[in-house]
């Protein structure tokens, strides 16, 4: 069994063996070849990231990336699904998405409606 790994500040792991770093690596790298498939990947994510070929081959074995190329390459592919799947954390569905939004705009409403009754009315909602 293995035993449970925490990162420390300097992202070592004091168990020794990296298995948060090999698990984010391999879905990392799960996730670009889902994202490029077929032939020459490593080739076409350097040119669509920016990066140089060593570091995506270093990728696409495994090596997770650093957090700034994780970001940036979820920024350039619009897709911030990329670091969600890097986290392993769930995917949400479009269900959650839609409740969370509501629950946002409800909150929002509410802070237009304070902003308004405490401003006697210059700023936020009307009522």
């Amino acid at each position: 069994m293995t035993k449970p790994c925490a990162p420390t500040r300097d992202n070592s792991t004091p168990c020794g063996d990296g298995d948060l770093k090999s698990a984010a690596g391999a879905r990392w790298a799960d996730a670009l070849a889902k994202r490029y498939p077929g032939p020459h990947k490593a080739k076409r994510i350097a040119t669509d990231l920016g990066r140089d070929l060593r570091t995506v081959t270093g990728w696409l074995r495994g090596q997770p990336p650093h957090l700034s190329h994780a970001i940036d390459a979820a920024n350039t592919l619009a897709d911030p699904l990329l670091l969600v799947e890097l986290t392993g954390l769930p995917v949400p569905t479009n269900a959650d998405v839609s409740r969370t939004l509501t629950e946002i705009r409800r909150d929002l409403n509410g802070l237009d409606q304070r902003l308004a009754k405490l401003s006697g009315g210059r700023f936020g909602a009307k009522d």
